[in-house]
């Protein structure tokens, strides 16, 4: 009779040999008997009853045909039970503080500046512009430990780092300095700075200036030109309008800037560019001058 029933247990276990296996199943003769990805033969009764196909727990996997269970590793986790696949790579997602963008590249760990506080398989974060990471912390990548640049400061580019707002981050447009070893400092009436970066606010170029009648904006170019027969001697000019702006180019004079600037007449010259009067051939600094 047992020896009937032995028999009968080797034909069954036989047959489920080409067919897929079932959770419960009985796998007392051998654990490839569990031959589903995601199965394994549960001999301890970790899961359910000793000696039974069952779901793999979760962070583990198992191969077809294989029936047993492999741990996903450091990096890797899953969601559920009964993952399957032929390596951890493949059977698993990443776990919080690792990142990548398809199951055919490694889970890698984020780097300062980066962050991951979800598992899947994703890419790390990085600090978005105007944050910066401050490398005085005790890196975790599982978590955002962006902190805000601040006012005058922001970033060029995403996942900035540094041991504080000076290093890590840059200035803003507006603001401006020759380098990081230097505070941010607000761009003046006369001068501008269009982009984020470690620069010096721009002056209005010579034959340029601001019309202080205008609302100042620091982040934009509002140096607008002199014209024909006015320039100007210094960058960062600034005037109400083109008279008071501006002085008379070469080969133009006046009296005062509440004149307009006139070419110079036949047998007179100016060849600088300042508030001359010209007379018979001489030329005269305009008083103050």
């Amino acid at each position: 009779m047992l020896r009937t029933v032995l028999l009968v247990i080797l034909l069954v276990s036989l047959v489920r040999r080409g067919d897929a296996s079932a959770v419960g199943d009985d796998c007392t003769a051998g654990v490839t008997i569990c031959n589903t990805a995601g199965h394994f033969c549960d001999t301890g009764a970790e899961v359910g009853a000793a000696n039974t196909c069952q779901l793999v727990p979760v962070n583990f996997y198992s191969v077809v045909n294989s029936g047993t269970k492999s741990a996903c590793g450091t990096g890797y986790v899953t969601t559920s039970t009964g993952a399957g696949g032929n390596t951890a790579q493949e059977a698993c997602i990443c776990d919080l503080g690792y990142g990548r963008t398809i199951n055919t590249n490694a889970c890698v760990s984020c780097v300062a500046g980066y962050y991951k506080t979800a598992s899947g398989d994703t890419v790390c974060t990085g600090c978005v512009i105007g944050k910066y990471y401050d490398t005085d912390l005790s890196y975790d990548a599982t978590a955002d430990q962006c902190g805000a640049c601040g006012t005058a400061y922001s970033t060029s580019a995403v996942a900035a780092t540094g041991p504080d707002i000076q290093t890590g981050c840059e200035c803003a447009t507006g603001y401006g300095r020759a380098s990081n070893a230097a505070v941010c400092d607000i761009c003046t009436q006369g001068s501008y700075k269009t982009t984020v970066g470690d620069t010096d606010c721009t002056d209005c170029a010579i034959g340029k200036y601001f019309d202080t009648d205008l609302s100042y904006d620091g982040t934009t170019d509002q140096c607008a030109s002199c014209g024909t027969g006015y320039s100007t001697a210094a960058a960062g000019a600034t005037g109400a309008d083109i008279q008071t702006g501006c002085a008379c180019d070469a080969g133009y004079a006046r009296t005062s800037n509440s004149n307009p600037c006139t070419g110079c007449a036949s047998a007179s010259y100016k060849s600088t560019v300042r508030e001359y009067v010209m007379f018979k051939g001489l030329v005269f600094p305009v008083r103050g001058d």
